[in-house]
């Protein structure tokens, strides 16, 4: 079953607010909190992905879990194709906060993704990941790491980019935390693109800035919106509607630009 949902922002209304644990303090039962329940809703057929605290290993009926969502936007993966994944994490470090920009926002925009192109023909499999316990900044206890094991696995295919979305709530300017075409490459603090770039695998984080936030980044190297995170003024006042949308459209139009598969 799949929510209706218009567009991004209607999709970050409906998850906000929702009772969820947090990365530090994960949840036994990780797919039943509210939060989780409604990403799953609108995420439609998807895959479950529990894993245990310690090294990303396969959990155990009783272990405290994290929680990855898989979401094959493209169909089954065709190994004739490359495979890109769009990823976000959701865990959040206050579970009192909105956590808009970081970092709901781009979950609402990843889901949002995996339903506008499933109207698209693309050269490329694209699978949607919605990831855990990126607060806890581990190179082994993550939601990062964990889909860096199922990559190295061939689960997906033959990976040839990750793009983490992260605090993606507002501006249309897109820079990037590694090269990616047509993108500044910009100083980020730490995210799932660095763990699995260190993991070995070829990704990119990429945000979007205001007017306000790029002049603030190119005087300060910080935004004044990235102070907001973790706290309760991370809240729908950093979110507008059609700026998420053009983000989608964004990302959309990147991953149209990949060339078919060569034959070997």
């Amino acid at each position: 079953m799949m929510v209706k949902s218009e567009n991004a922002y209607d999709i970050l209304l409906d998850i906000i607010g929702k009772k969820t644990n947090t990365a530090r303090n994960p949840s036994p039962y990780p797919f039943e909190t509210e939060r989780m329940q409604a990403i799953t809703l609108h995420a439609g057929l998807h895959e479950r992905d529990a894993f245990a605290i310690k090294n990303c290993e396969e959990a155990q009926k009783l272990d405290a879990k994290f929680a990855n969502v898989y979401i094959e936007a493209t169909g089954h993966i065709d190994p004739k194709k490359d495979t890109v994944i769009v990823m976000a994490h959701h865990d959040v470090v206050d579970p009192h906060s909105y956590n808009v920009e970081d970092n709901t926002a781009s979950v609402a925009n990843v889901l949002n993704i995996a339903r506008k192109i499933k109207r698209i023909e693309l050269n490329v499999n694209v699978v949607i990941a919605v990831v855990d316990a990126e607060e806890i900044v581990s190179l082994t206890s993550s939601g990062s790491a964990r889909l860096a094991k199922k990559i190295k696995e061939g689960k997906f295919g033959n990976v040839i980019q990750v793009i983490n979305l992260e605090l993606t709530a507002k501006g249309t300017t897109i820079v990037a935390d590694a090269p990616l075409e047509m993108v500044r490459v910009v100083n980020f603090p730490p995210n799932d693109a660095m763990i699995l770039r260190h993991l070995g695998l070829p990704a990119v984080c990429i945000t979007a800035l205001d007017e306000v936030g790029l002049k603030e980044l190119q005087e300060t190297g910080h935004p004044t919106i990235w102070k907001v995170c973790h706290k309760k003024e991370d809240d729908l006042r950093n979110a507008i509607a059609i700026d998420m949308e053009d983000i989608c459209d964004w990302v959309i139009f990147h991953l149209e630009r990949y060339e078919a598969k060569k034959e070997e």
